[in-house]
């Protein structure tokens, strides 16, 4: 009976051994892996497109009456400021223009004065008896037709006091000229296209910068994502703006997009935007080629997983998923665009999901693996880059 019992005992025993046995190498023989658990977060997005600066005003400075021009007042590329006297045209046919509608002026005061007085007479003979009823209307005529020639006398000795004035041409915005288009001495002709301009100004502080928003598959992308909640809802006026010059440079002030065309350019197919920037030193010149980039839009709850993590095959990208069994799966992932090192992905993972980061290139397909969790994420600061 002794040895009965030492016999199962050993025989149990050695089951025992052979079962751990067996636990250790399958344990050994599982592919160990690294996983990151999936955590969304804020991330946010930088458009950067190609632009082109532009004055905050450009306006053409024309001669308003036809004349000899006389006199250049102002140094070319100088800056001048709103009021300055620019140009002087011959003024002495409008002097003379002037002085006789005064004259006129006079003239019909002297009349009104007269038919004044014959108004009085008239109504006092006209209560005597001694004038009639149509001797009283006539005077009453006249007196009124003598006023509205002095209004007529005075109003074209303002529009002759007007020309005059416009003999001296004055800046209308303050801002930076630029060369004359007609030479001291030259005739100048009012309305006529060419024979009118003088000069051009242009208005630096703040300058513009125009760009275009592209209506491709990225763009298309950014209004779904806006209609969906998926960004940031800002308000356009809370967007900030940088500019980089060629030579990759940052412009030290920010500025703000004013403008967002309603309509699609049929020509190019994008939407017209502008950007207004402060430009104190005159930095920023008309017509540069620049870069602006543009912040303030956040994508919401944004999942990313590490480069590495994503393998491509015949039907698209893929990454492996570890269930709570242990097994890791193929996940398709529909992929956006990528962030310090990190693929931010817009369809296939969720919240909490663990995703094989590392050892996933030895898996096959629903492979039991051990994995050890490990947080990337920490302390990286991740921003979504649209560049055109």
């Amino acid at each position: 009976m002794r040895c009965l019992r030492f016999a199962s005992g050993l025989f149990f025993g050695l089951l025992a051994a052979v079962s751990v046995s067996q636990a250790d190498e399958s344990s050994a023989a599982q592919t160990q892996v690294q996983v990151e658990v999936v955590e969304p977060q804020d991330i946010p997005i930088l458009l950067e497109y190609p632009g082109r600066t532009a004055g905050y005003r450009e306006v053409e400075v024309r001669a308003q009456v036809s004349g000899i021009l006389q006199e250049r007042t102002y140094e070319e590329g100088a800056r001048v400021e709103k009021g300055q006297v620019m140009f002087r045209i011959d003024s002495r046919q409008y002097q003379a223009a002037v002085a006789r509608a005064k004259a006129a002026v006079a003239q019909e005061q002297a009349r009104l004065r007269q038919t004044e007085r014959d108004v009085k007479r008239v109504r006092t003979l006209s209560k005597k008896g001694f004038a009639s009823e149509r001797e009283l209307d006539n005077s009453i005529s006249a007196y009124e037709q003598s006023k509205a020639n002095l209004q007529a006398a005075e109003a074209e000795l303002q529009s002759r006091q007007i020309d005059l004035d416009y003999t001296t041409v004055r800046a209308p915005i303050s801002g930076m000229t630029s060369r004359e288009a007609r030479s001291e001495g030259s005739l100048v002709i009012a309305g006529d296209p060419q024979a009118s301009l003088l000069t051009q100004l242009t208005q630096l502080d703040p300058i513009y910068v125009n760009f275009a928003l592209p209506q491709d598959s990225e763009g298309a992308r950014l209004r779904k994502d806006f209609a969906s909640g998926q960004l940031g809802n800002v308000d356009q006026s809370q967007l900030s703006v940088e500019v980089l010059f060629d030579d990759g440079t940052v412009y030290p002030l920010k500025g703000r997009v004013d403008f967002t065309d309603s309509l699609v350019d049929r020509g190019t197919g994008s939407i017209s935007a502008r950007v207004q920037m402060p430009n104190p030193q005159q930095k920023m010149l008309p017509g540069q080629f620049v870069r602006i980039r543009i912040s303030g839009l956040v994508r919401r709850q944004a999942i990313s997983v590490p480069e590495r993590a994503v393998a491509q095959k015949a039907s698209g990208p893929y990454v492996y998923v570890v269930d709570a069994q242990g097994v890791a799966h193929q996940q398709p992932v529909v992929l956006g665009s990528t962030t310090g090192g990190r693929w931010l992905i817009k369809s296939g993972l969720q919240a909490g999901d663990r995703v094989v980061i590392e050892g996933g290139q030895k898996l096959d397909p629903d492979e039991r693996v051990q994995a050890a969790t490990v947080n990337t994420l920490q302390n990286k600061h991740l921003i979504e880059e649209v560049r055109r």
